[in-house]
């Protein structure tokens, strides 16, 4: 059954109207009364003519008219929508939380997400996104920002600091970390630092990323995440793990610095 075209775009128009970026295959199939290969055409006609993208199977953002000679709307609009299409909790992370969070010095090439269930990679109709695993997500990794399409979860500015040095595949390098902290350091609370050590979060990441605060001029906000470290008696850790263990022995951080940093901008 061919389905009139007016109707699938009379539906796209309508949830753009509602202030929906966002639909899934079976809310259209119950709004539409149709299903199946009708369908299926509908929507891919709606795809060619640029007003829709599918990033997952039976999920489709609309692209609205300022956005069409890109081809996407930002990733930031549709990731609450999509989480909750997968069944996840989820944050936006690492570099891209970074950018949220005000570091402009390197927009990154892909969206970073944490995610309460593994997920694949998505690159698809010009959205790319990796999804990085964390089994449970504390709720205070993450706070609410608004946009367009409504709220998202985006990760603190020290949960962001923290995840830099969690996942390795994120950051390509120490001193681009170093380079976003020097960025977001000044939105840092030395109390919220200091709280990550009891939320679950991994005392060498938390080592490393001390480290680096300091490395890039934010000693003042360090003392009392240091303390807590070192109250629960953290051990050596090499500042490259990939490197041999040589180099000077940072006392604070029990880090040993077997690797040079140096950020693209100096902390003014």
């Amino acid at each position: 059954m061919h389905m009139n075209m007016k109707g699938i775009s009379g539906y796209v128009v309508n949830q753009l109207k509602a202030g929906r970026y966002t639909f899934n295959k079976d809310e259209a199939e119950k709004a539409l009364g149709t299903h199946g290969r009708a369908l299926y055409m509908a929507l891919r006609r709606m795809q060619l003519k640029g007003w829709l993208a599918a990033p997952l199977d039976g999920f489709y953002v609309i692209i609205d008219p300022q956005h069409q000679g890109f081809g996407t709307i930002p990733p930031e609009w549709i990731i609450d929508d999509l989480a909750h299409y997968e069944k996840v909790d989820y944050y936006v992370s690492t570099l891209s939380a970074a950018m949220l969070h005000g570091a402009s010095h390197q927009k990154p090439q892909r969206f970073h997400v944490v995610a309460s269930h593994q997920m694949r990679k998505i690159e698809r109709d010009g959205y790319r996104m990796d999804f990085f695993y964390r089994e449970h997500i504390h709720p205070t990794a993450w706070q609410k920002m608004k946009c367009p399409a409504g709220y998202f979860h985006v990760s603190t500015p020290e949960m962001t600091v923290y995840d830099l040095m969690a996942f390795n595949a994120a950051c390509p390098s120490l001193d681009l970390a170093a380079t976003v902290y020097t960025e977001i350091g000044a939105k840092l609370q030395p109390d919220r630092l200091a709280e990550l050590a009891d939320t679950g979060c991994r005392m060498p990441a938390l080592q490393r990323a001390g480290w680096l605060l300091d490395a890039s001029g934010w000693q003042e906000k360090t003392g009392r995440l240091a303390e807590r470290l070192t109250a629960m008696s953290s051990q050596w850790q090499s500042l490259r793990p990939d490197r041999a263990r040589k180099g000077n022995k940072n006392q604070k951080w029990r880090i040993i610095e077997n690797a040079k940093v140096e950020p693209d901008i100096q902390k003014s």
